[in-house]
This record gives C-alpha cells, sequence and structure tokens, in this order.
C-alpha cells in the first residue's frame, strides 16, 4: 500500500483480495500508468464479479466518452436488481470523462446492492480535494505505477513462461529496451516469437533479432532499423505494418523517438571519445541498443537530428490535440523527419 495526501491507495494487484462476499467493496477504483495492468485487473475483476448478478439485467457495462452524463451512472447504480443478487455496473475508461466530480455524491453514500468497478488509464492526484480523495480515503483506490525496466524484463520472462515458452535474461532485455514498456506490446512481440521457439520452447537473442526479417508483420526492431539506415521507404513500409497490427502512433512516438535520442548522445560521445561502457551506464541501454545507434550517428548528423527532433515533437502535438488518425500522423512525421535530412543535405552538398 502506498500512503498519499494521509489517504491509503493500495497496489492494483491486491484487488483479487476483495472478492470474497465478507470483503467485496462498494465501488473498485483501478488506476495508474500502466494500462495493460489496469485493463487486466479491470477485465478479471469482471470475471470475478459477474457471478454476483442472478440477472443479465443487472450487469450494465458502459464504455465512458467525453461527454458522458455520469448522473446517468448514478441513476443506473441505484436502481434495484432484478434478481436476488448485486448489480454489478461496469465503467471503462474513466479518463476520458469531463465532469467527473458527478461522480463524487454517489461515492459519498453508495448502494448496498451494487458494485461500481471503474477502470481510469493514467495517474491520478489523490491528495486533490474531491472525486479522488474521497476515493482513496474510503479504501476504494487501487493503482499501479509506470513499470521500471528490471521489473519488466521480470515481467517478460514470467509473462513467457505462462505461454508455455522461456525467455532468457538477455533476450527478454533487449525486448524491452527495443520495444518499450507498453506490456500490450511486449505481449503482442512475445507471440510473434512463439513459433520460432521450436522444440525447444526457448526464445533467444538470436530469435528476436533475426524473426524480423522471416515473418510477413514487421517488428520495431524493423523500424528503428530504417530509421537508422535513413531508408525512408522502408520506414514507410514498416511503420504501416505496424500500425495496421495492433500498433499505435504514441508507441510509434516512443520508440522512434528513443532511438533518436541515444543517436544523438553516441553521436555526442564520439565527439568526445567517450568510451561506450560510459555512455551505456549513464543512458542505461543495452550494449546492443547503444551499438545500433551509434551505427546511425554516422548517417545523422546534428542538423538532421535537430530535424528528426522537430519532427517528433510536431507529431506529439498533433496526436494529442488534432484529430488527424495514426496513419496520416506518422506519413507526416516521417516526410518531415526526411525531407528536412534531404534538404540539410542537399546544402551541404551545394557548399
Amino acid at each position: 500500500m502506498a500512503s498519499q495526501g494521509g489517504f491509503i491507495v493500495r497496489d492494483i494487484g491486491r484487488i483479487n483480495e476483495f472478492f470474497d462476499n465478507n470483503k467485496i467493496l462498494p465501488v473498485f477504483f483501478l488506476c495508474g500508468e500502466d494500462d495493460f495492468a489496469v485493463e487486466s485487473a479491470f477485465n478479471e475483476a469482471l470475471e470475478r464479479l459477474k457471478p454476483l448478478t442472478d440477472s443479465d439485467f443487472d450487469f450494465e457495462s458502459i464504455l465512458l466518452q467525453k461527454n458522458y452524463n455520469l448522473e446517468e451512472v448514478i441513476g443506473i447504480a441505484q436502481t434495484f436488481p432484478f434478481g436476488g443478487g448485486k448489480k454489478v455496473v461496469a465503467l471503462k475508461e474513466f479518463e476520458s470523462v469531463d465532469q467527473k466530480e458527478r461522480l463524487l455524491p454517489y461515492i459519498k453514500d453508495p448502494s448496498d446492492y451494487t458494485v461500481l468497478l471503474i477502470s481510469h488509464k493514467g495517474k491520478v492526484d489523490f491528495k486533490k480535494k474531491g472525486l479522488f480523495s474521497e476515493l482513496a480515503s474510503r479504501g476504494y483506490a487501487f493503482q499501479t505505477s509506470k513499470t521500471r525496466s528490471d521489473s519488466l524484463i521480470t515481467w517478460v520472462i514470467n509473462h513467457a513462461a505462462r505461454m508455455k515458452v522461456v525467455i532468457d535474461h538477455e533476450a527478454a532485455g533487449i525486448l524491452v529496451e527495443m520495444t518499450g514498456e507498453d506490456k500490450g506490446i511486449l505481449e503482442m512481440q512475445l507471440k510473434k516469437f512463439i513459433d520460432y521457439a521450436g522444440e525447444t520452447g526457448k526464445i533467444t537473442r538470436e530469435i528476436i533479432l533475426e524473426t524480423g526479417s522471416k515473418t510477413k508483420t514487421y517488428s520495431v526492431f524493423d523500424l528503428t532499423d530504417a530509421v537508422g539506415n535513413y531508408d525512408k521507404a522502408k520506414a514507410f513500409l514498416v511503420g504501416n505494418n505496424l500500425l495496421e497490427n495492433g500498433g499505435t502512433m504514441p508507441f510509434i512516438l516512443t520508440i522512434v523517438g528513443k532511438f533518436i535520442h541515444i543517436t544523438a548522445c553516441a553521436r555526442e560521445g564520439l565527439k568526445r571519445r567517450l568510451p561506450d561502457t560510459d555512455l551505456i551506464s549513464k543512458l542505461k541501454v543495452a550494449p546492443y541498443y547503444f551499438s545500433k545507434c551509434k551505427q546511425a550517428a554516422s548517417r545523422w548528423d546534428e542538423a538532421r537530428l535537430t530535424a528528426a527532433s522537430r519532427a517528433l515533437l510536431e507529431a506529439e502535438v498533433n496526436v494529442k490535440s488534432s484529430s488527424l488518425d495514426d496513419k496520416t500522423a506518422f506519413v507526416m512525421l516521417i516526410a518531415r523527419m526526411f525531407s528536412a535530412s534531404e534538404d540539410n543535405a542537399s546544402a551541404d552538398f551545394r557548399r
């Protein structure tokens, strides 16, 4: 448990302790920066709570949107069950709602015959007076923090075991380094490698690094390779393929952004003749990943890196504040990264 401003916020992994009849809470509020953990806990809670209802009419699942009227939720939750069991009301993507405080009166006085389950992806400030502080003070809040890389490696190893395959520590580290912290994407990548584990049932470093070229769907490794090799056409192809197979623009921005940042650091290290081991330790990246970025540093000069950073920043703003779809945003990102680089290269040639 974590204490925030005098309130107790339980770890989301402890939610299973509260599904016994004598311990069931009237409200379960699941939140945190680990989207995969929040969604997994939410789905598991649904499976555990559904049997408490005696009628299909006593189960409501609502995908919330920006302008959803939460007073309707209160009306549903305060309606008596049709059967003799509980009423279960599940609210998904609570973070999308504008007027969240409208739910506060119900949290202060929840129905005895209803279980309200809420998922909220993202960090929550439980110190702020109002709905969130009320949820914490009543013991209804369950939170997960963003997972650190070392914990993620352990998660990958354990998750692979649940999928009936073995992945060694080095391979898991490379996968986390290249894929990022999104557990949903990590799971998607793991599934791609299972077929190549063979009779041994082992996913190794070699399988991860070689599989990308053998599958019809590309991996994040192909995307960073295309960017590192300054291959605009391949970057377009790989990025669109990733978006068609479960990837998202925020995920791609994270992957490309990290690669450009480490490449810029590698370039600076080369100029200052710093030992690779010092840079790897300071940047906290795997040696294999750093070597890829160091190779890319010879193709991406300072002007190109600056242009790429600006293109990434612009793309991030577009994704958060405009109605552009992911594919259009990606096309604009790559076009601006590479066209700016080509303009710089032409100017260098003319000089």
